[in-house]
């Protein structure tokens, strides 16, 4: 069982695996001193989580005593003033604010980025509409796009030119990695053992973690917090993970330790 810090203590977040790691609870954007919470000074910031005020990266500052997080940090030039191209003044924060992607400003300082139009995409920070173009083309079949790249369709589905994601091969069908189009879905003709499953080329064994019956076309899951070795036929095959520091066992597996608690291998 997780043992409690004591009344008015806390750990830096879960998991914690020693009494040593308990302190006092001082709130997000204060730290303990000379026996009270006070605020951290200008310049540096807390997360509910950190023990001492951390000294914002070299070259930025705060706007306030007892700020909350490294996202308050805003460059030394940038404090109070003017936002410059690129960026744009949350009214909300008095801080300067990367312009989203698909937007832009100018020199001078804006509440809100302009937009690029219809059909147009630029970086975050952009400093000009010339930043703004049309979007390279699309993916082939076989492939689908994730924001950085195009990326192989996996076994037992498939996806046509400019998808963004692949679509499954009807039940009872499979295909092999890279499939273009349903029409190289077929039947399944191969019966599978048992901890492995049917793929266009054959039949491949079930990661860990997962299992399968026989005649299967794909491989499911483990329930949360169980696993398998590879290679399993059957739901029984799943079982708890041993607990690590900073856990403990219930009914449903292992569940971190509180924040205010730990536990030790």
């Amino acid at each position: 069982n997780c043992e409690s810090c004591g009344e008015g203590y806390t750990t830096a977040g879960k998991g914690s695996s020693s009494p040593f790691d308990c302190f006092v609870d001082c709130p997000a954007g204060t730290t303990f001193y000379g026996g009270e919470c006070i605020s951290c000074p200008k310049g540096t910031y807390k997360t509910a989580s950190s023990i001492t005020c951390s000294v914002c990266p070299e070259g930025k500052t705060t706007n306030f005593q007892g700020q909350k997080s490294e996202e308050d940090c805003i460059p030394e030039s940038r404090a109070f003033a003017d936002c410059g191209a690129g960026t744009y003044r949350d009214e909300a924060t008095l801080k300067c604010e990367d312009c989203p992607a698909n937007t832009y400003s100018e020199e001078g300082a804006v509440s809100e980025c302009y937009s690029c139009g219809s059909g147009l995409v630029s970086p975050p920070a952009s400093i000009s509409e010339f930043n703004c173009s049309y979007p390279s083309e699309s993916c082939e079949a076989g492939l689908y796009r994730t924001v950085d790249e195009c990326v192989q369709c996996p076994v037992n589905t498939f996806s046509e030119a400019g998808a963004t994601q692949c679509t499954p091969c009807p039940e009872g069908s499979s295909s092999p990695a890279g499939s273009t189009s349903e029409a190289a879905c077929t039947a399944v003709t191969v019966t599978c053992k048992a901890g492995s499953f049917a793929t266009g080329s054959g039949c491949e064994e079930c990661s860990a973690g997962t299992f399968s019956g026989d005649g299967a076309t794909e491989c499911s899951p483990c329930p949360e917090g169980k696993t398998s070795p590879p290679g399993s036929s059957s739901e029984d095959d799943c079982d708890w993970a041993a607990c690590s520091a900073g856990s403990h066992m219930t009914d449903s597996g292992c569940q971190v330790c509180p924040a205010g608690s730990f536990s030790e291998a």
